[in-house]
């Protein structure tokens, strides 16, 4: 709200700023966020962020990760899994989360891209 953000009566996680008749939102998740609007709102709203809490010197890290899993195994094909319904049953249930938990939605996508296919 220190940067002039207003909440949206439709969706209160929402906030909307308009500057020189263009749009910026910004809309808070968890320990994230989504910011869009024109290139020059956003750079202008990041470093504003940063310097409001604390980040301006903040470096970005990269991680590690595993793209292809069936490769986590021996094989090209991965372990059988044997009942491929109970598989497409678990990655249906772990899609609902998808909305409220953005940490794992990588991963149940790629887990997703194997359903045809379980291994």
């Amino acid at each position: 709200m220190k940067l002039r953000f207003t909440r949206s009566e439709v969706d209160p996680n929402l906030c909307l700023k308009v500057v020189d008749d263009r749009p910026l939102i910004l809309v808070p998740y968890e320990d994230d966020l989504f910011l869009t609007g024109t290139d020059p709102l956003i750079y202008k709203s990041k470093r504003k962020l940063d310097y409001g809490f604390g980040m301006v010197n903040c470096k970005p890290v990269t991680t590690s990760k595993k793209l292809n899993f069936k490769k986590l195994c021996d094989s090209d094909d991965g372990p059988d899994l044997g009942n491929a319904s109970k598989f497409h049953k678990l990655i249906l249930a772990l899609m609902f989360l998808v909305n409220s938990r953005l940490d794992i939605c990588f991963a149940i996508s790629m887990l997703n891209s194997d359903m045809v296919e379980p291994h």
